[in-house]
């Protein structure tokens, strides 16, 4: 296997020169311009509750460059034109982080079972040919399915370190026939990582997205515990940032079990999967796509090169054991098993360019990085942007 490097990917970068042709957008790239400008100048760039001004400028700027709609560049658009000072425009960027932190960053839960753990293997003393047990549709097997299928879709590997799930050298196991001399030696243990995924709905149970301990989020799961009625707006945000900025329809596309569905599930290394899941890892497709708007916006896909991606990342040790750089989806049985969604992935690397380019990343890991380490709340007022951020999660929707 030759050695293939992820792309790393700059961060914190000044918005560039303005190029848009259309009024609107032109009109308010220049007042983001205007306002990165003034952030830059002022004696406290940083304000001591929510992001700084620099990237809050940024962050809106980037928005206007990266939506892949027009309908949503002059919504965008309309808003800060419709501010009448810097400061108006700083608190509509702010309300965006934090409503797209909610919605793309860490809000991933386990909704899969893991590879070693038995109820996420398909039967195999009932005689059921696998291939069949996979094709049948039971919503009760849903989530158990979907992983199974995304396996078999994947040939049992990590699609970007390629890798292969650990379920694949169990002897005992449906999927390990017919492989015989092709086992790749590396071994893993995959996710079935959703692409775009959802904060949980009021009434599910809700577990931290990382593995690293039940004291890690103790103080983010308080608050949920403490109001968890109002985690239901989150989901409300969920399906407004959907909508709004990718012209996505969730209700209809991704709702309830639809979020399972094969062509939003990637197989990934637990590693990749959570470099992945906090926007530090991403895919590109290597043409744009090209869209059209009619009574709903729907994406035209026009790609001389169908499925292929860079894989782009953010930090220097996430750049080892790339299967493929560029990488290509493919399927042996694309009705059956299709291949993850070009609409999805390039959503999702439009919004971890725009958290990158505009520092807003930086932000969320320093303050969810001091979530994780203080436990409680300082008396002298030193976590109340830590506060800010955990409110903004569950109650500002």
């Amino acid at each position: 296997m030759s050695e293939c490097h992820a792309l790393r990917f700059p961060s914190e970068v000044p918005l560039p020169e303005n190029t848009q042709t259309v009024e609107l957008p032109k009109q308010a790239y220049d007042a983001c311009k205007k306002f990165e400008a003034f952030a830059e100048q002022v004696d406290t760039p940083a304000p001591s509750i929510g992001a700084p001004l620099s990237t809050r400028a940024r962050f809106m700027g980037y928005l206007i460059l990266e939506t892949p709609l027009e309908s949503s560049r002059e919504t965008i658009a309309k808003e800060i034109l419709d501010c009448s000072t810097n400061e108006d425009i700083a608190e509509i960027a702010q309300q965006y982080i934090d409503r797209f932190a909610c919605c793309f960053r860490n809000n991933r839960t386990h909704l899969f079972p893991t590879s070693n753990d038995p109820s996420s293997r398909p039967p195999v003393s009932s005689g059921i040919n696998h291939l069949r047990w996979l094709q049948e549709d039971r919503p009760e097997e849903v989530r158990v399915k979907t992983k199974a299928r995304a396996l078999h879709r994947d040939r049992h590997c990590c699609l970007i370190t390629g890798a292969q799930d650990i379920s694949i050298f169990d002897e005992h196991s449906p999927l390990s026939q017919g492989h015989g001399g092709s086992l790749n030696p590396r071994k893993t243990s995959t996710h079935p990582t959703h692409i775009l995924s959802r904060p949980k709905k009021k009434g599910h149970t809700v577990q931290p997205a990382d593995d690293s301990g039940p004291e890690v989020n103790t103080l983010f799961w308080s608050f949920v515990r403490i109001i968890p009625q109002l985690h239901f707006y989150m989901f409300d945000a969920w399906i407004w940032v959907m909508l709004r900025f990718g012209g996505i329809d969730v209700v209809n596309e991704l709702n309830e079990e639809n979020i399972h569905k094969l062509d939003n599930v990637l197989t990934l290394d637990r590693n990749v999967h959570a470099s992945y899941s906090s926007l530090q890892t991403w895919l590109e497709a290597m043409v744009k796509l090209f869209l059209y708007e009619s009574d709903f916006p729907v994406i035209n896909l026009q790609q001389s090169t169908p499925d292929k991606y860079t894989v782009k990342t953010l930090h220097p040790y996430q750049q080892h054991d790339i299967k493929d750089n560029p990488i290509t989806f493919t399927s042996s049985d694309p009705n059956n098993f299709p291949v993850p969604s070009p609409t999805y992935l390039g959503l999702h690397a439009a919004i971890a360019r725009v958290f990158h380019l505009s520092g807003a990343e930086a932000y969320i890991s320093r303050v969810t990085r001091n979530l994780h380490r203080i436990g409680t709340l300082a008396s002298d007022g030193s976590s109340a942007d830590v506060l800010r951020y955990v409110l903004s999660q569950v109650s500002l929707f």
